[in-house]
């Protein structure tokens, strides 16, 4: 039977990474270390190990997991991540031996005190806020700690530490910064959701970092701006009893939030919403042109939405600037849904011309379906448009497909010849005056 490991088995790891008093001193490969080397650092010795020290019957020596654990808590978080991520490794081997694994399980299970100890990790903002006499500037801050790290470079450790209750989702680090504050800014925007998932309500509604000694936006203020991660955040926020009935002082959403919202809620969520103190309704109506622009700008299928607005009697609003108007932000960001909707909703004349004018104009694969419906729009009424509209539109489409090709890349010349060509087959199967260029 192959030997137990031993303090000998880790030679492979002593001579890539060392630790104050432990193996040799530290070596340049280890300064040089980027994060994917690291990984195929932790690689190379988990194959060693494997291959040399372990059976399936066998299990991981006591001392050689608390060596590697020690090894957790250096500053250097390069070296720190290496022996996480082989713990990890380790624990998940089917060549390391059930009670192995355990036993790695058993040391995480029970080191959440002394992670956020070493770590410098406070419990949550309130901890953070009490502290922050001891949380430096930002201009004075040193490198963060392992798992502040781990978020931005290997989001899997720290989802494994999370899952082992090691670290909470609630936790801040001794810059200031709450999780979610690090792992929202970085883009990791699933870690995130699930940081939102394991904290608690009143957590959300905490302030997601401590600059400079001043706190900063709560979590659920930053959250409106990723729709998935605002609906988490109102799933759990909406069932907690321990919160007030009526939301809106509780969450103290600013006007700039509530129109960040307006652009993904959909009828369901507006209604809950509403419930709770908190009516959107009311933000559209208080700030009608920029709300309605950006629902139509952002909306996929915003006809539920839309149509909810108008039973709270918020209409569509009419623009001093005709290319301002929610319309022609629609058409122009091709949302068809919306722009069909906004088209049979306005009454302006005006307006659904300067919409057909300009979707003639862009070339574009998007505004063919946009043309198509603005053109239908206008047929129900042409006597509001003049009298030689379709000539217009012609010139229109001309014009667009000619500036284009000066102003673009000739490669793509084919494609708008297409789009425009396709726009003058509709026109002409759409109307019309057989006296008109279309026609012959």
């Amino acid at each position: 039977m192959p030997p137990k490991m031993s303090a000998e088995n880790l030679q492979p790891f002593e001579r890539i990474i060392s630790f104050d008093g432990i193996g040799p001193q530290p070596t340049d490969r280890i300064h040089a270390t980027t994060q994917q080397n690291a990984e195929d650092i932790v690689d190379q010795f988990i194959l060693s190990v494997l291959n040399d020290a372990l059976e399936p019957a066998d299990s991981l020596d006591y001392n050689i997991i608390s060596q590697l654990y020690g090894r957790l808590l250096v500053e250097d978080s390069t070296q720190s991540h290496i022996a996480l991520h082989t713990l990890r490794t380790l624990q998940s081997s089917k060549k390391v031996s059930h009670e192995g694994r355990l036993e790695i399980r058993k040391f995480f299970e029970f080191s959440s005190k002394i992670l956020a100890r070493e770590w410098n990790l406070y419990t949550d903002f309130r901890h953070a806020l009490d502290s922050k006499d001891k949380i430096p500037m930002p201009s004075h801050l040193s490198a963060l700690d392992t798992a502040s790290e781990l978020i931005q470079t290997c989001p899997e450790c720290f989802l494994w530490l999370l899952s082992l209750r090691s670290i909470e989702a609630s936790y801040f680090n001794r810059a200031g910064q709450s999780f979610f504050h690090i792992a929202f800014h970085a883009g990791k925007l699933d870690l995130a959701g699930e940081l939102i998932v394991r904290m608690t309500p009143e957590q959300l509604i905490q302030p997601s970092a401590l600059f400079a000694h001043n706190p900063t936006e709560t979590i659920v203020q930053m959250s409106v701006m990723q729709p998935e991660l605002f609906t988490a955040c109102w799933n759990k926020i909406e069932r907690a009893p321990a919160l007030d009935r009526d939301l809106c002082s509780v969450l103290n959403l600013m006007y700039t939030d509530r129109i960040h919202i307006c652009q993904f809620a959909n009828q369901e969520l507006a209604e809950r919403m509403r419930l709770r103190g908190i009516d959107l309704s009311s933000t559209v109506h208080d700030f009608p042109l920029t709300s309605w622009c950006k629902m139509a700008e952002y909306y996929l299928d915003p006809v539920s939405i839309f149509s909810w607005l108008l039973n709270s009697n918020c209409w569509p609003p009419s623009s001093g600037v005709v290319s301002q108007s929610p319309l022609m932000t629609a058409a122009h960001h091709d949302r068809l849904q919306a722009t069909h909707w906004l088209l049979h909703t306005t009454y302006d004349a005006s307006e659904r011309w300067e919409c057909a004018i300009n979707t003639a104009n862009r070339q574009t694969a998007g505004s063919i379906l946009i043309f198509e419906c603005v053109i239908r729009r206008i047929t129900l009424h042409p006597a509001l448009h003049p009298p030689d509209w379709p000539q217009k539109i012609y010139s229109a489409v001309i014009q667009g497909a000619c500036e284009w090709a000066r102003n673009n890349d000739i490669k793509q010349k084919s494609a708008v010849e297409q789009f425009a060509i396709k726009k003058l087959k509709f026109l002409k199967v759409a109307g019309w005056s057989l006296a008109s260029p279309i026609a012959n």
